[in-house]
């Protein structure tokens, strides 16, 4: 039977009648070819894109080299002043002024407190009086501070950094910056250049 396919579930018999007998027979199955399943191919899942994280908005400070956060200290360009300057600032008044310009010293165009009671901070030293923070360079990170007690007022102060005032002025009693003049140059040396500088010149009364 070359060739058949035994149909499942109906058995194959074999009989030999009472006479004549023969070899026999050997049959096998033939290995029948199972076609391989099909595999469909799944492509890689489309990831949705990925956004970068949104930064918020850094505050960035203002174009002066101050700025006032907290008081009412006022910036006027590449200075600042006490609250209400030029004339007097008030009692219990306070402020707290940061600096975006680093490495520049601190310039005084007035300065007129109550003494050890109504103090300016730079760098955690003290200012009052009329003693200003002259040539101080603020320290980057470090607020300059403002207090004015409970009595006594005064003119207050301006500063400045480094050019908004200019060199070669001194504060006055009023805290009014006033120039210093340059002193005089002595007589004629011997080979006819001018001399050494002399004394300086009186100031006015």
């Amino acid at each position: 039977p070359a060739g058949k396919i035994p149909s499942t579930g109906v058995p194959i018999t074999w009989t030999s009648d009472h006479s004549v007998t023969s070899a026999g027979w050997k049959i096998c199955l033939l290995a029948t070819q199972t076609e391989a399943p099909t595999t469909t191919t799944t492509g890689a899942p489309t990831m949705p894109p990925t956004q970068a994280p949104t930064m918020p908005p850094i505050d960035a400070p203002g174009a002066g080299a101050w700025s006032v956060t907290e008081g009412a200290c006022a910036v006027e360009g590449d200075c600042v002043t006490s609250p209400n300057f030029p004339s007097n600032y008030g009692d219990n008044q306070g402020c707290s002024i940061s600096v975006h310009e680093n490495g520049k010293a601190i310039s005084v165009g007035s300065f007129q407190t109550e003494r050890n009671y109504d103090e300016l901070f730079v760098n955690g030293e003290a200012f009052s009086g009329s003693n200003g923070p002259a040539g101080k360079v603020p320290t980057t990170g470090l607020p300059i501070t403002w207090t004015s007690d409970h009595s006594v007022t005064s003119a207050g102060w301006k500063i400045c950094l480094e050019g908004g005032v200019g060199g070669g002025s001194q504060t006055s009693p009023t805290g009014v910056g006033v120039p210093v003049p340059p002193a005089p140059l002595g007589p004629p040396g011997p080979s006819g250049q001018p001399g050494p500088p002399g004394p300086p010149l009186p100031k006015d009364a």
